[in-house]
């Protein structure tokens, strides 16, 4: 799903669950995502924290496409989310390396490089959620 579209049906889930006040006191915003591993960084209030867990993980649609998020952490620290997106970032690549035939692990190792930069680009001094998109 592109960024946009992500943010957006981020932003309904949470309105359709807590109403509009609760969406405009939780400053959310998608600070990442990665459409080729699935995996995200939404940034929101820390007292709207369980409340972005709740629509996150009640999410059944993306686009009219059946998604499952899994929240992978909460955290009041965007470093501990940052620690817990390049934990998962390495999992997946050894899972992914492994299912790689020889003439394909570069490729694979040099997508994962890139994610692990362009994540450690990420900043924001607010609870952020990390999901995995899977459908």
């Amino acid at each position: 799903a592109p960024v946009d579209e992500l943010a957006s049906e981020i932003k309904e889930a949470f309105v359709s669950n807590w109403g509009v006040l609760a969406e405009g006191q939780g400053n959310l915003r998608l600070l990442y995502w990665s459409p080729a591993i699935h995996l995200g960084v939404v940034r929101c209030a820390t007292h709207l924290a369980s409340q972005l867990r709740a629509s996150l993980t009640m999410m059944t649609l993306l686009g009219g496409v059946p998604v499952q998020v899994s929240v992978h952490l909460l955290t009041g620290e965007v470093q501990n989310a940052l620690r817990c997106g390049r934990e998962l970032l390495c999992r997946w690549q050894r899972a992914a390396l492994e299912r790689a035939g020889p003439a394909e692990q570069a490729a694979v190792r040099q997508g994962f490089e890139t994610e692990l930069r362009l994540l450690s680009e990420v900043k924001s001094s607010h609870v952020a959620a990390f999901g995995r998109v899977g459908e």
